[in-house]
């Protein structure tokens, strides 16, 4: 846990049992004996990854005005933030992992799954999602599950995934699922996550991330970076105006935020800066927050009031470094490491460590990916002589100095201290 709150930051909380259960004005929410403090990570995935990356700047889409036309179509569509998702930060440690059958898209292996947490929509909505979202902040991996189910003689969910919350490193598609349509616990392929409000963000008077929203209707069999996966609507056939999964939306920068409530501009702040990502389908505007009690129902009604109509669409394409990763331009120079799940990632450079220098090193050790047949070679990212392309290129290191990754994830020369 140390290494990955020291990365990220975070916030103490108290722990129940082996489940979260935040404390509001020192009261525990649930019953549970056996206290301790867990510490939640103010961000979730590095911080050049998509979802926290600042979209403000970017010029619009050039169709933005006629997606903007297809999801406002009533012309009375609005942000709805009703709806609550929530998330279990855990201390994982020594706690036992589950494995289940799943679909093909699943990623395989176990996963954590704590006795006592909190679902989705549980026990209330037959045909809701049922997510299960699941954050260990002792190894900094979030597991998610689809339509989970604990039966009393068994448990099952529709599809699982896993992310390791320190690398940008998108999923890899297992032998059985179709890489040119790859799903996920949401529609779009995308985690959920970390499109999730967090009551502790209003706290902190700063969200620093996308929401994720739902819209009625998305583009047939079309995805866009960083999503993964589409849905075939028929009525979406023909119509250039139907957004795909992965679109980023934002609220216009003129848009008067002055009225609202002071978490309601908070919010508010956070769409004009980071935007929304589209990532199901569903009733349009939809986002979602915490389960966190402290939430005023009737304070986010009336965000009712901003239409969608108030949106507009940004253009992308500019941010992409790679489809295998959701890092975002700019690109700084960086050595591939394996993250904890097996994934290529990209680590930064730190102190004593350029590709100036004649010595790259590499201990043979993970996290180094040494090229198959050359463990004297490491994989680093330059640039080419398009100054907008970079590529991976093997360079031949020095096996007698140390090398190694901090808990910033940059990578240095020498042994570690």
């Amino acid at each position: 846990m140390r290494n990955f709150l020291e990365r990220f930051g975070g916030h103490p909380v108290v722990m129940a049992g082996v489940f979260l259960a935040i404390v509001y004005n020192s009261s525990l929410v649930g019953q549970q004996s056996g206290a301790s403090q867990v510490t939640i990570p103010k961000r979730l995935f590095p911080h050049n990854n998509f979802w926290n990356a600042p979209v403000d700047a970017l010029p619009l889409h050039p169709n933005s005005a006629g997606i903007i036309r297809e999801v406002n179509k009533s012309g009375e569509e609005h942000i709805r933030i009703n709806d609550t998702l929530p998330i279990n930060f855990v201390h994982g440690r020594g706690m036992p992992l589950t494995s289940f059958k799943m679909g093909g898209d699943a990623d395989g292996g176990q996963y954590l799954v704590p006795p006592d947490a909190v679902i989705e929509s549980a026990g209330r909505i037959a045909d809701a999602d049922h997510h299960l979202l699941v954050v260990d902040v002792d190894s900094g991996i979030l597991y998610e599950l689809f339509s989970w189910n604990k039966l009393p003689t068994a448990a099952g969910a529709d599809i699982g995934c896993k992310w390791d919350l320190a690398s940008n490193a998108q999923r890899v598609p297992g032998p059985s699922a179709d890489a040119a349509d790859f799903g996920s616990t949401d529609a779009a392929g995308l985690p959920v996550t970390p499109g999730v409000l967090r009551y502790q963000e209003i706290l902190d008077g700063v969200v620093t991330h996308a929401l994720r929203v739902t819209v009625r209707l998305t583009a047939f069999r079309q995805f866009i970076w960083p999503a993964t996966h589409f849905t075939s609507q028929p009525a979406a056939k023909g119509n250039p105006n139907a957004p795909p999964f992965g679109t980023r939306i934002r609220l216009k920068v003129g848009f008067d935020v002055s009225g609202y409530s002071p978490t309601n501009r908070i919010i508010l702040n956070a769409l004009k800066k980071y935007g929304a990502v589209v990532a199901d389908n569903g009733i349009a505007g939809s986002m979602e927050h915490d389960q966190d009690p402290r939430w005023n129902k009737n304070e986010l009604l009336l965000l009712h009031n901003v239409s969608l109509g108030n949106f507009e669409v940004v253009d992308t394409s500019e941010m992409q470094v790679s489809p295998a990763s959701a890092q975002v331009q700019p690109v700084v120079p960086s050595l591939m490491a394996m993250d904890k799940l097996g994934r290529p990632n990209a680590i930064t450079l730190g102190r004593g460590l350029s590709f100036e220098d004649a010595q790259l090193v590499s201990s043979g050790a993970p996290p180094n990916r040494p090229e198959p047949g050359q463990p004297n070679r490491i994989y680093a990212y330059y640039p080419s002589s398009d100054a907008k392309q970079w590529v991976w290129k093997p360079i031949v290191v020095d096996p007698n100095v140390g090398f190694y990754v901090d808990a910033g994830g940059q990578a240095h020369l020498g042994k570690k201290p």
